[in-house]
């Protein structure tokens, strides 16, 4: 065989003819894959060849017996344009960035220059060593060798995603791609590209993590997101509008807006979309109102801006709806509340101001501290409390302005200046203050009214009460006094009894007795002085007495640190609209009994429960809850009625409302008896009175000290059921005796009385029951 020069070349210079001469071609230099080619056919052929130390596809020329020298020449140049082509593939193997490397059985069997970059090797240490040194671990190195195995004639690329560990130990994310190198001749050499993936791993992780707080940010956030097309179709939104309209994901998919609103709605939210489109600016805060599925409305707010694509062509909206039904609840509700405080400002008879501090100069005024003042409203924001005030009080505003200044608290809240007018007139003012922030400052409002008729009337009331204790001390001595006009009269009628006409000393008592009889006519119009402003009521003393003393007991426990406790009884009429609004009231004529403290107070709640038995609010021991159920009990058992007011911090009021006595007129006297001779009798008769120089007769005293006339008149009767009690009392029969001879008495006698008219009162009681 002939041996061309081109053969030496071509097997890379590694050779030069001459050692090519005589050499067995087929055993050292032809693939043996391509032995079968070369015997049975005359031509030339492309032999393949592997070198040592390298790997490439070389050219062998092989010169059959028989081929001409045309033949040859081409051959030669196809020769000579394949070592270029393999010269620039060669160039381009080992200058790109790209690591590359042939695998055999895991083993390296060559590799580009960037191969070695990559991994931290030289040449020489990467070269032959098995790629288990590339992988952190068993696992990866067994899944990549898995896609290698999976290669095959019908399968000839792949590629893998995975981890390789340099040779300082550091790890990169890396992209192979996988190929045969020879597929058809069951070559198991493989190709292996592999790329550095680090940064872009880095970049998808940071954008999946971006990703996924976005959606966590959507998916919890109570706004509404949304993204909708040019036409206003949704495209995209969050489960918060799912919320809000009330529908499912796959109803609003793809609805447009325009389904959730009115059409005059959607004209405006139209309008907005359209200017967004038309300048590509956003809008903010519109509002409207969306319809839900299930027809109830919900006011929102809204912000919409223009999405683009890559081209910076419009290609949807998108923007942020909030449910604003609540805020604009409480904004309307604050609305309300302001015009209601603006009315009762406006209308209120107090005056009312706020004033800047320390200069008291004043901020605002209401209408009527003008009219209080004689001011208009902008002659009056011109002034200062100073001015307002007349010098005489200028120490006492200092005072209290600049405690109020410093926080501390005012004893009393409530303080009385001698306003002065812009007229120069005076009147005295009650006012009380407090700090407040107005126009984003601290200033002082105060209210403050006109008190100059009230404490008039409080004068007067002081005084009235003066004649009220003087009267109180009136009847007191009325009754004493009563009391010893019935001991002359008693002593004057025995002295007389058995006398002559023509006894000088006859006249004599009688003189005394008239004289006692004017002085008892002239505590009697005194008595009655002290009734005629009440009606009279039928009512048990000692259950008054037990009444009051509860009702006063209650109220010295509600003011521990001391006050005021007001005993007032006053004639009332409970119309029947009074009645109607205060169940278990009876239209009529009253007399009320009030009892006031000016105590803790009580609650609403504690109000409503108030009578109930054993109900208290004192502490373990010191109440049983009896005693207003007590108080109860005796007002209902007279047929009258009880009303609590009270408020915490102010004070309480009891008023006892007990059914006045139908005025009777007096019956006419009868013309005196002619003087009758008064019998004895061996009957045994109790007097019971608190005057020690009266009669030992025996007579019930109905007004006295400790228990009572009535009360000792049920014992009598409790201990006696037959007995015979006659009532004694400087009161008419109408008053407080009525209810005695009700109870069981037989008979009364009018204070201070007369002898005979009692012996005579006696004398048929006695012998009534004889009959």
């Amino acid at each position: 065989m002939k041996i061309q020069p081109a053969y030496s070349a071509a097997a890379g210079g590694i050779f030069t003819v001459i050692e090519l001469v005589g050499q067995m071609i087929f055993n050292e230099y032809v693939h043996v894959n391509d032995t079968t080619f070369l015997l049975s056919s005359p031509m030339a052929f492309f032999l393949r060849k592997t070198m040592p130390g390298d790997y490439f596809r070389a050219l062998y020329l092989l010169e059959a017996r028989y081929m001409g020298k045309t033949g040859c020449d081409e051959l030669e140049k196809k020769i000579e344009e394949l070592e270029q082509s393999e010269k620039t593939l060669r160039a381009i193997l080992l200058s790109t960035p790209t690591g590359i490397g042939v695998v055999k059985s895991r083993v390296m069997e060559w590799h580009n220059p960037a191969m070695s970059h990559m991994l931290g090797y030289t040449s020489e240490e990467l070269h032959g060593k098995n790629a288990r040194i590339l992988y952190p671990d068993e696992k990866e190195f067994d899944r990549v060798g898995k896609a290698i195995a999976s290669l095959g004639p019908s399968n000839r690329t792949t590629s893998i995603e995975t981890t390789w560990v340099r040779k300082d130990g550091s790890v990169f994310d890396c992209l192979i791609r996988l190929a045969l190198l020879d597929p058809d001749s069951g070559n198991s050499a493989t190709v292996a590209i592999v790329e550095d993936i680090t940064d872009r791993k880095r970049a998808e992780n940071a954008l999946r993590k971006n990703e996924a707080r976005y959606r966590d940010i959507l998916r919890n956030i109570e706004d509404v997101y949304y993204e909708v097309d040019l036409a206003g179709n949704l495209t995209f939104f969050n489960d918060a509008l799912c919320t809000l309209s009330g529908a499912t994901r796959e109803e609003v998919m793809g609805v447009n807006n325009r389904e959730y609103t009115d059409e005059e709605t959607a004209q405006k939210i139209f309008k907005v979309f359209h200017q967004v489109y038309v300048t590509g600016k956003p809008a903010k805060a519109f509002d409207w109102d969306i319809i839900r599925k299930d027809g109830r409305r919900r006011h929102v707010e809204a912000s919409v801006s223009l999405m683009k694509n890559e081209k910076g062509d419009p290609m949807g909206f998108q923007g942020i709806v909030r449910d604003v039904t609540e805020r604009e609840g409480l904004r309307r509700n604050l609305q309300i509340s302001e015009e209601r405080y603006r009315s009762l400002v406006e209308n209120t008879l107090d005056g009312y101001f706020i004033c800047e501090i320390p200069s008291a100069r004043i901020l605002f005024v209401n209408q009527r501290s003008c009219d209080l003042l004689g001011y208009t409203m902008e002659e009056a924001l011109n002034l200062t409390l100073w001015d307002t005030v007349a010098p005489q009080d200028h120490c006492l505003l200092k005072e209290r302005l600049e405690k109020r200044i410093k926080k501390e608290k005012l004893a009393p809240e409530k303080a009385v200046y001698m306003a002065k007018c812009k007229d120069g007139s005076t009147f005295r003012a009650e006012a009380a203050t407090s700090i407040v922030m107005f126009q984003g400052q601290p200033a002082m409002q105060g209210v403050f009214k006109d008190i100059t008729e009230q404490e008039r009337l409080e004068r007067q009331l002081q005084q009235a009460q003066k004649m009220e204790a003087v009267g109180t001390l009136a009847g007191g001595v009325a009754h004493d006094f009563n009391n010893l006009l019935q001991a002359i009269l008693g002593y004057t009628q025995i002295l007389a009894m058995g006398r002559e006409e023509n006894d000088p000393d006859l006249a004599r008592l009688r003189q005394i007795e008239n004289s006692a009889m004017r002085a008892s006519e002239l505590t009697q119009q005194l008595l009655a002085h002290l009734q005629e402003d009440l009606r009279v009521v039928n009512a048990d003393p000692a259950q008054m007495e037990q009444v009051m003393m509860n009702l006063s007991v209650n109220a010295r426990d509600a003011m521990p640190e001391g006050g005021k406790l007001i005993i007032e009884t006053e004639n009332a009429f409970l119309d029947e609209n009074y009645c109607r609004t205060h169940p278990g009231a009876v239209t009529g004529h009253y007399v009320c009994l009030s009892i006031t403290d000016t105590g803790q107070g009580m609650d609403t709640e504690t109000l409503e429960h108030i009578f109930e038995p054993f109900y208290t609010t004192k502490g373990v021991g010191k109440g049983t809850g009896l005693g207003l159920s007590m108080v109860y009990g005796i007002v209902k058992s007279h047929h009258g009625y009880i009303m609590c007011y009270s408020e915490p911090g102010v004070g309480t009021t009891f008023r006892i409302y007990l059914p006045a006595v139908e005025d009777e007129k007096p019956k006419q006297q009868d013309e005196p008896e002619k003087e009758a001779q008064i019998k004895g009798g061996e009957e045994t008769i109790l007097l019971v009175d608190d005057e020690k120089l009266l009669l030992s007769l025996i007579i019930l005293d109905l007004m006295m000290p400790g228990m009572g006339g009535k009360q000792c008149l049920e014992h009598l009767l409790t201990m006696a059921p037959d007995a015979k009690v006659v009532i004694a009392s400087g009161y008419s029969v109408n008053g407080p005796t009525k209810a005695a001879l009700e109870a069981g008495a037989k008979s009364f006698i009018k204070k201070p009385f007369e002898l005979k008219q009692m012996l005579k009162v006696i004398r048929e009681i006695l012998d009534k029951g004889k009959e």
